[in-house]
């Protein structure tokens, strides 16, 4: 709640709240949406090659947390969009209520369910970024490992095949 007695300092309250909404509108919010929106996209994208290329050599292990991690990731991607939109309709219910509590402005509280739900989602989002990666990176680390051991379990087996000759 806010307690402001004056005519001026009404006026100067509200106007600075206004552009502290609009402010937070088009700053730090669309650099950590861009953010999600670009990590997850491009590991979608780059593991897709990756997962080809394991499987033209036979060697496709784990698949399911390759797949995993596209779900996530592409439900990171899903919540950044809610999650902006959502910030969005609090910044505009924050500006509806400033002008219904312009005249009894010790009444106005800027939060709202669309900025507690917004910043849910945008935690969500994040969360889901780095579980996706995560799932991603056990994917490569196992395939690659299971290639490795598998090669070498080859040459082991070649070394002791031209020995019994």
């Amino acid at each position: 709640m806010v307690l402001i007695n004056n005519e001026n300092e009404k006026s100067r309250f509200i106007e600075s709240e206004r552009k502290r909404l609009s402010d937070h509108l088009n700053t730090e919010g669309d650099k950590r949406d861009a953010a999600i929106f670009t990590i997850s996209a491009g590991a979608v994208v780059l593991s897709v090659p990756q997962a080809v290329e394991f499987a033209k050599i036979g060697h496709l292990f784990y698949f399911e947390f390759l797949v995993g991690s596209w779900v996530i990731l592409v439900f990171a991607i899903i919540s950044t969009i809610v999650s902006y939109y959502l910030s969005e309709k609090g910044a505009l219910e924050c500006n509806h209520k400033l002008d219904h509590y312009e005249k009894n402005i010790n009444e106005y509280d800027s939060n709202n369910r669309y900025y507690q739900l917004g910043i849910i989602t945008n935690y969500i989002s994040g969360v889901s970024l780095i579980i996706g990666i995560i799932l991603l990176l056990i994917f490569t680390f196992k395939t690659i490992s299971d290639i490795q051991r598998s090669s070498l379990t080859t040459k082991a087996t070649q070394i002791i095949y031209d020995i019994k000759k």
